[in-house]
């Protein structure tokens, strides 16, 4: 493979402009990948200290979409709902946030809008909110 591009550059410059689209590329993948994963990796850590270390309190479900870039997919054999949910807790706290949740897709009717759900969240960090009581909702 080397000796193919070494030759090719030996030849002609058009090689180089190959080759610099080629990393071009390969930089860009390199770059979403990492991205993307830290967005994911940063949701789950939020998630998981919710579960710890929340508050439990109910939430209503504004708005239920499937994940637009998910749509078609199967994760873990789920489907990815984007929520957004109106929590309310103890102390009069409430607030709306949205999150990204995986369902069952015989249970999508489940998560229609006006249905409440059970939820924990980290009170002051919104982001920390995670729905702990999927099987129940009403």
């Amino acid at each position: 493979m080397f000796d193919f591009i070494q030759s090719m550059i030996e030849r002609t410059w058009f090689a180089y402009v190959i080759l610099f689209i080629m990393a071009a590329f390969g930089v860009y993948y390199l770059y979403s990948f990492i991205n993307d994963n830290c967005q994911r990796i940063t949701m789950e850590g939020n998630q998981e200290e919710a579960r710890r270390n929340g508050i439990q309190g109910e939430a209503v479900i504004i708005s239920s979409n499937l994940t637009p870039e998910l749509q078609d997919v199967l994760v873990k054999k789920k489907k990815s709902l984007d929520l957004t949910i109106s929590v309310t807790g103890p102390d009069d706290i409430s607030f709306e946030v949205r999150t990204t949740h995986l369902v069952n897709p015989l249970m999508l009717d489940d998560y229609r809008m006006g249905k409440i759900l059970v939820v924990k969240f980290v009170p002051g960090d919104k982001e920390k909110t995670v729905i702990i009581d999927n099987n129940k909702a009403k």
